[in-house]
């Protein structure tokens, strides 16, 4: 029998979701190159990395692109998924600011400075300074964006933790716009845009319709992300009191509105359907008349919406459907939900939330 239960209905995507054919290539390319770089993972670490099930996350958000591409992504997937594991959300890093802060600063003037690594270089330096000199040869235009991008998540996290430290939840207004960070949202963004060989700076900085599909797509990656999350974020907490735990969407609306698990859940479900009815007509409204590289770009980001949902709830990301590996207490979870392609009602309605509602205005 299962440990706890957590229903999520109706979630609406007007999108389909496909699986990246080049899958099992890419897992065994990734493996030789983490290897390659002295990335080697103890026991428990290795069962935690295999619970990602990584590969099926990256065909599922990247199904279309062809497989050099997707290695390529792939690959600095995993560099950032070990980075959030090892780093971001492990102690004593979690209830040191002080030491979290000095890897990611070292870890950028890796990624910044094109320089030759030292043999006692952690080896998530050396997987992201890797990837960093694949980027710079591939796209070196775009590298400086892309870069920042990790400098935004990585402050981001750092403000994450500083709340929970102080025992503090941010408002709700101020999670719309965190969790596009924490999400790792600006450095994936410009990732599909290199990936493709796109450079859309130019249009990012004109197109306020453009930057806003963006956020809005990082903002259901992680509001989806937190759906799927909520429970066993509730049971592996180091059981150190409430500043302990992941910030999460479900907890930030409990806090906000006072009202039960089950109706924040229904809310939250709420907020992030108005999101993606957002981003459906926003969509339409702005494509038509946008450049080739945009729509394509734009795309990319419809299909791994769906796909990073459908990633969330299959059983073989098992990150999401065990504790296992936590501490007490252990077992199962359960985790129903519902895909609906029709609008459920409410849903065109505008989030007020100062930090995003001028994405609706912008439908006219």
């Amino acid at each position: 029998m299962a440990l706890v239960h957590i229903d999520i209905s109706p979630l609406y995507f007007p999108y389909t979701c496909t699986l990246n054919e080049h899958g099992p290539e890419l897992h065994k390319n990734t493996l030789t190159w983490m290897a390659d770089h002295s990335m080697r993972l103890d026991a428990a670490q290795q069962r935690e990395f295999e619970n990602y099930h990584l590969t099926e996350g990256v065909g599922l958000f990247y199904p279309s692109l062809p497989a050099p591409q997707v290695q390529l992504a792939q690959d600095w997937t995993v560099a950032v998924v070990l980075f959030d594991a090892l780093v971001l959300e492990r102690p004593p890093v979690n209830q040191d600011l002080s030491l979290m802060a000095e890897v990611i600063t070292k870890t950028l003037k890796k990624m910044q400075i094109s320089q030759t690594l030292a043999d006692d270089d952690h080896p998530l330096v050396k997987l992201l300074a890797d990837v960093t000199r694949r980027v710079r040869a591939d796209a070196p235009l775009h590298l400086g964006r892309w870069i920042d991008g990790h400098r935004a998540w990585w402050l981001g996290q750092l403000h994450q933790q500083g709340l929970a430290l102080a025992g503090r939840r941010p408002s709700l207004d101020h999670y719309a716009h965190l969790r596009q960070l924490t999400i790792a949202g600006p450095p994936t963004v410009s990732a599909m845009e290199w990936i493709r060989g796109f450079d859309l700076s130019p249009l990012y900085a004109a197109s306020p319709h453009l930057r806003a599909l963006s956020e809005a797509a990082a903002l259901l990656w992680g509001w989806d992300n937190d759906l799927f999350s909520y429970v066993r974020d509730y049971l592996t907490t180091d059981r150190q009191g409430e500043a302990a735990r992941e910030v999460n969407l479900i907890d930030v609306i409990q806090h906000e509105n006072g009202c039960t698990l089950a109706e924040a859940v229904e809310e939250a479900v709420r907020l992030r359907n108005r999101v993606m009815s957002l981003f459906e007509r926003l969509s339409g409204i702005y494509l038509p008349t946008a450049p080739v590289d945009v729509q394509i770009h734009v795309s990319d980001l419809a299909e791994s919406i769906r796909g990073n949902a459908e990633y969330y709830r299959t059983a073989g990301s098992r990150r999401y459907h065990t504790t296992t590996s936590a501490a007490p207490p252990h077992g199962s979870i359960a985790i129903t939900s519902t895909i609906t392609d029709i609008p459920p009602p409410g849903s065109r309605e505008p989030v007020p939330l100062t930090s995003i509602a001028w994405w609706w205005q912008l439908l006219g």
